[in-house]
């Protein structure tokens, strides 16, 4: 089997919500051969050779060998900088810096702005052991990883924000921010922070799987499997990186259009739950995220005919308009799960069909909002949020997915003004004040970020992050 990896195109017109029905094959596939089977297809394509050259360092391959494959990398793309990064840091782990800061050379040659190869040609220029992080690096990190485990997403960004701050040439940090966006939900800025993770730490596989989950629950399956494959060819050993592969070919293999190659949508989740079955093997036995995976994945393929709520028009559902507010409630929650599950088409059509019987079902336009913006129909999404503003002036919330998603789209100023609205709209809201606050001291807005701050710290006194962080800039003056 091959699979080509490209950006699948953008979908446009009605879509029908139905789930395949061919079934699972009856024995699982081998996960090895499809991984090698999906490695080396589009030989074209430069980050196919990184993927193969990364594939090759991690079964025993000397450096020259794979250098081989990096150097087709370069040939088809000079600025495929990650080309530059895996092959140099090959060469100095093996002791040949001389070779490794001349290939370093050449990649800043055409890519002069890369962080990771600014960083490894310092390091080995160098020729000594980096300096130690500073205890307030460490302090700041340590206190992030505590309120992740803790499930407090606002103080772990917080801490991981002045982590990077301290830090700014460490991954560590980005890491961790990134894994508090994803626990709050800001798929966006999760996948945009492990990005900038991966620039400056290309090595490290878990940094190229975490984009893969991202990308896969925000509707982008191909670029979800070119991002697991590139984790999978760096290190096949953990048990992350076959999930995100797993979670990236189950993505594809719901989506309306086949969005991996010539694969029927029955032999995309083959090769899913191959990935998925590896990723339980190796997991830790009380993590159960492969097994409610696989259960998902193996649902909606044993299904002969669309499941109720994903089809209003077939016979065995009531209409929307006909269904309960039990039913709606539970349609509802299969819109959710498809848009957690990086199928934002399917949720967007429940939530339309929702929102199209009750206009005050303010849930359904905001998951619609959300679905849209998943699917990159920006405008649409921001329209959408506008309106539910509109309709509901004391609510803040769509003001602050409204200045998230700005944000993302690199309109500062427009997002700076939709939290000053989340503001207006709700003054005695703590979290209204810390998102703007956060924000402007994002675009460097020292006085009026600590005005927010302190605006927030009088209605919530008990966020240590926000103190810190208040703390911090105060001591910038």
């Amino acid at each position: 089997a091959a699979a080509a990896v490209e950006p699948a195109p953008p979908m446009t017109g009605t879509v029908t919500v139905t789930l395949p029905s061919p079934a699972l094959p009856d024995q699982p596939l081998d996960p090895d051969e499809m991984l090698a089977a999906l490695a080396a297809a589009t030989p074209d394509d430069a980050m196919a050779q990184v993927r193969l050259g990364a594939l090759a360092l991690q079964q025993g391959a000397s450096s020259e060998q794979a250098g081989e494959y990096f150097q087709a990398a370069i040939d088809l793309d000079p600025a495929a900088w990650l080309a530059y990064g895996l092959w140099a840091n090959s060469l100095g782990s093996s002791a040949q810096i001389t070779l490794a800061l001349q290939i370093i050379d050449q990649g800043l040659a055409a890519t002069p702005d890369s962080p990771a190869l600014q960083a490894m040609q310092a390091r080995w220029q160098n020729a000594s052991t980096p300096a130690p992080a500073s205890e307030a690096y460490q302090t700041a990190l340590e206190a992030g990883r505590n309120a992740l485990r803790e499930r407090n997403w606002e103080d772990a960004i917080g801490a991981a924000q002045q982590a990077a701050a301290l830090a700014p040439e460490r991954h560590e940090a980005q890491l961790l921010l990134g894994d508090a966006y994803r626990g709050l939900g800001e798929i966006s800025q999760a996948l945009q922070t492990y990005q900038r993770a991966a620039e400056l730490a290309p090595h490290l596989s878990i940094l190229h799987a975490r984009q893969a989950e991202m990308l896969a629950r925000l509707g982008r399956p191909d670029e979800a499997m070119a991002a697991g494959l590139l984790a999978l060819s760096i290190d096949q050993s953990r048990w992350e990186n076959w999930f995100a592969l797993g979670r990236a070919a189950m993505a594809s293999a719901l989506a309306p259009q086949a969005s991996a190659g010539s694969l029927t949508p029955a032999q995309t989740a083959g090769m899913a739950e191959a990935f998925l079955l590896r990723a339980q093997e190796l997991a830790p036995a009380d993590n159960q995220a492969p097994s409610r995976l696989l259960a998902d994945l193996r649902a909606a393929f044993s299904q002969s005919a669309p499941s109720p709520t994903a089809d209003a028009a077939s016979d065995a559902a009531p209409a929307f308009d006909s269904m309960t507010a039990q039913q709606r409630t539970a349609a509802r929650v299969e819109a959710d799960r498809a848009l957690q599950t990086g199928q934002p088409d399917q949720a967007l059509a429940i939530y339309q069909q929702l929102a199209a019987v009750d206009s005050q079902d303010r849930a359904s336009r905001m998951g619609a909002a959300n679905a849209l913006a998943a699917l990159g129909r920006s405008d649409e999404a921001l329209a959408a949020l506008e309106a539910v503003s509109a309709e509901w002036p004391d609510f803040p919330f769509a003001r602050i997915r409204q200045g998230a998603l700005l944000e993302d789209l690199g309109d500062r100023e427009g997002a700076l003004a939709a939290y000053r609205a989340a503001v207006q709209a709700a003054p005695d809201n703590a979290d209204t004040h810390f998102t703007l606050a956060y924000a402007l001291r994002r675009a460097g807005q020292t006085t009026e970020a600590i005005a927010a701050f302190e605006a927030g710290l009088q209605r919530d006194p008990t966020r240590d992050s926000a103190r810190q962080a208040l703390d911090e800039l105060q001591a910038q003056k």
